[in-house]
C-alpha cells in the first residue's frame, strides 16, 4: 500500500498507530523500491510523504525525505534538483541539531559534488561528514567516508593518500564484519592501486568487491568493480578482454534503464 493509504487507514481511529509505526512501515516499503531501483515509484512515495510529514508538522522525518529525494535526483541524473533538495535537508537537519542526519546529508552532498567534478567541495563535505562520524561514533559513516574521501583523492591524483583512506576505511569494515563497506572499500582500494600502476593488487581489489556485489544482487554497485577491471584490461594491453568486460555493462545498461541512470553516483544512506 502507498504511504497516503497508510495514513488514511488510520483517520478516525480512537487509537492511531503511532507515527513511529508509521515511519516503521514507510520505511520498509522504501527499502523495497529502492532496493529494486524503482525510482519512479520511489519518487512519488517521497513526494506523498513529504507533503503529510508537513501538514503533520514532523520535521525530523520531513529532513530525510528531502534527501532521499535528492538521492532519487541525483540518480537520475537531475543534479539541480539533487542539490536544492539536499541543501534544504542540510539547513533544517542543522537547525534541528541531529548530527546523525546531517552527516549523512553531507555525504550525500559530497558525492553530488564529485560526480559533477567540483573535487575541492567534495573533499570539504566528506570531511566534515567523517568528523561528525567520528565524533558521535558512528563506524558505518567512518568507514564508508574514508571510502568516499579515498575516491577524492584518487579524482585529484594523490593515489598514496587515496589508498591509505581506502585501507583505513575498509579495516573499519574488516573489523565489524559489514560486506558492503568492504566492497566499497576494496573498490576504491583497487581505483588507488590502478593509479599507483599495481594493477595485479587493484584487479585482486575489484574480484573481491565483484564478488560481494554479486552474492547481494546489487548490479549497481557491481558496475563500479566491472569497469575497474577495464581499465586494467586497458592498462595490461589487452583490448579484447576489456572489451568483453565493458560489453557486460553496456548490457546492464540496456537491460535496465534505472540503472543507467544511477551510473554516475552511487547511493550511501
Amino acid at each position: 500500500e502507498s504511504i497516503r493509504e497508510l495514513w488514511q487507514s488510520q483517520e478516525g481511529k480512537s487509537q492511531p498507530m503511532p507515527i513511529e509505526e508509521l515511519r516503521r512501515r514507510g520505511a520498509a516499503f522504501e527499502s523495497r523500491v529502492r532496493r529494486r531501483n524503482r525510482l519512479d515509484e520511489s519518487e512519488g512515495w517521497y513526494e506523498q510523504a513529504l507533503t503529510l510529514c508537513q501538514t503533520l508538522g514532523d520535521r525530523h522525518f520531513e529532513g530525510k525525505l528531502l534527501s532521499n529525494l535528492g538521492v532519487v535526483a541525483r540518480m537520475r541524473c537531475h543534479f539541480g534538483d539533487a542539490e536544492s533538495r539536499l541543501e534544504a535537508s542540510l539547513a533544517l537537519l542543522r537547525q534541528l541539531g541531529l548530527p546523525p542526519n546531517v552527516e549523512i546529508v553531507l555525504g550525500e552532498l559530497g558525492l553530488l559534488a564529485l560526480a559533477l567534478g567540483d573535487i575541492g567541495l567534495a573533499r570539504a563535505r566528506l570531511e566534515e561528514a567523517l568528523t561528525i562520524a567520528r565524533s558521535i561514533g558512528d563506524r558505518y559513516g567512518q568507514s564508508g567516508f574514508a571510502s568516499n574521501l579515498s575516491e577524492v583523492a584518487h579524482a585529484r591524483g594523490d593515489n598514496e593518500a587515496a589508498l591509505a583512506l581506502a585501507r583505513q576505511g575498509l579495516a573499519i569494515a574488516l573489523a565489524d564484519a559489514n560486506t558492503s563497506l568492504q566492497a566499497i572499500a576494496r573498490v576504491a582500494e583497487g581505483n588507488a592501486l590502478l593509479g599507483l600502476g599495481r594493477l595485479d593488487e587493484a584487479e585482486a581489489g575489484y574480484r573481491s568487491a565483484g564478488a560481494v556485489y554479486l552474492i547481494q544482487r546489487r548490479a549497481l554497485p557491481g558496475l563500479s568493480a566491472q569497469s575497474g577491471r577495464v581499465e586494467v584490461a586497458l592498462k595490461r594491453g589487452d583490448p579484447d578482454a576489456a572489451r568483453g568486460r565493458a560489453e557486460e555493462i553496456l548490457s546492464a545498461f540496456a537491460a535496465d534503464a534505472s540503472t543507467a541512470a544511477g551510473a554516475p553516483a552511487q547511493v550511501y544512506w
